[in-house]
């Protein structure tokens, strides 16, 4: 059904004529309000001049929650009003793929700006040696005009996954302005707290669906011994699952567990915690930002890089302990509470080599951009 629709919205495009002023985002395959397009989003919607940002979604929840912040700024998709401002915007920003445009196929004289949403650790899109769902990934990401960055790191790794001759631009992640403004002077925190926030990224099982079982750091830690190491190391945890994955809620009182529904950018929870336990997830470079330190709960290592590949070698890229059996993982969380200066020149270092000299600002350097284009 693919190309007849496409050649229907075509078709309806030509009774369109595009708004130069009229920039259209989404995320998350037009579900929620969230990431690097929630970010530019809402910097465009404080101080629009001539432009006209506007938020497409799927979700009328979500629509409901934009239109009590910003009245006129935010579209449900599948109706009139959606689809003719689809078929109007001259500027599009997504940072999944084209699906954050609610499923509406690419049409010409749109130009599409990939913001991406987290520098992967793996091998991705044409790149990863898993070929399962490529003829997906190029389907929709096929039509990307130009990328807004952080690096020449981070584009090399775009380019080998779209394998597309694009446009790339250095300026940062909009997303990681406000976390660059708040940590930037790697200021020391004197609240007493010890929170601990474990993000691990997704896996799929043998018949290729999503692994939906989220572990405590470790697939033999169960929650009575998570909730007694917690209670011997006066801490807590934030679990937060992957937004790809549907897991059961596990809190306790010691565990809060908060998927992309409750909140839908995980750098709000960055400002809570002290300590970040990960494993193969792009979520630990925008933790960087903070300065604070990361433990790598990297049990499946072997398997997992077989099945998908680093970009980097792991022990190369990673700053912080790396943890496989049960006891060290514990013991590598209870070592980053009790001193946090550990590993942090090679915290700098990675720093330094993902995020390159683009150290916020990157909402004001992409609005420049767009408005010399209007």
């Amino acid at each position: 059904m693919f190309g007849p629709i496409s050649w229907i919205f075509s078709f309806f495009n030509i009774l369109f004529r595009n708004d130069p002023e009229l920039i259209l985002f989404g995320s998350n395959r037009g579900k929620q309000w969230s990431d690097n397009s929630k970010a530019l989003f809402e910097h465009f919607c404080k101080d629009p001049g001539a432009l006209r940002p506007v938020w497409i979604s799927r979700n009328r929840s979500v629509v409901s929650e934009i239109r009590e912040i910003y009245p006129d700024n935010a579209v449900y998709a599948f109706s009139l009003q959606g689809l003719a401002t689809y078929l109007k915007a001259s500027q599009i920003f997504v940072s999944h793929s084209f699906m954050d445009m609610c499923y509406f196929p690419p049409i010409n004289g749109k130009t599409v700006n990939y913001l991406w949403h987290g520098i992967p650790m793996r091998k991705i899109g044409l790149s990863s040696p898993d070929s399962r769902g490529r003829g997906y990934w190029k389907r929709w990401n096929s039509v990307v005009d130009r990328f807004f960055i952080s690096s020449e790191y981070e584009s090399k790794i775009l380019r080998e996954a779209f394998a597309k001759e694009v446009e790339f631009v250095e300026t940062g992640n909009p997303r990681n302005d406000r976390l660059f403004e708040k940590f930037g002077k790697r200021e020391k925190d004197s609240r007493p707290s010890r929170v601990i926030l474990y993000a691990p990224t997704w896996r799929v099982t043998k018949s290729g669906g999503p692994e939906n079982n989220v572990p405590f750091f470790h697939p033999e830690i169960d929650l009575k011994r998570v909730d007694s190491f917690l209670e011997k190391i006066d801490a807590s945890l934030i679990v937060r699952p992957h937004a790809a994955l549907n897991c059961s809620d596990f809190s306790s009182t010691r565990i809060s567990f908060i998927p992309t529904e409750l909140v839908g950018d995980i750098s709000d929870l960055f400002f809570e915690a002290d300590v970040l336990v990960t494993d193969y997830s792009s979520v630990y470079f925008d933790w960087l930002i903070t300065g604070k330190p990361i433990v790598f709960s990297a049990y499946d290592l072997e398997e997992y890089e077989e099945k998908y590949e680093f970009n980097e070698k792991y022990a190369k890229i990673i700053a912080g302990a790396i943890a496989s059996t049960p006891d060290e993982i514990e013991d590598a969380i209870s070592d980053a509470l009790g001193d946090s200066t550990k590993y942090e020149s090679k915290r700098g270092e990675i720093a330094d080599l993902v995020f390159g000299n683009n150290r916020g600002g990157a909402c004001n350097q992409i609005r420049k951009i767009i408005e010399s284009e209007t």
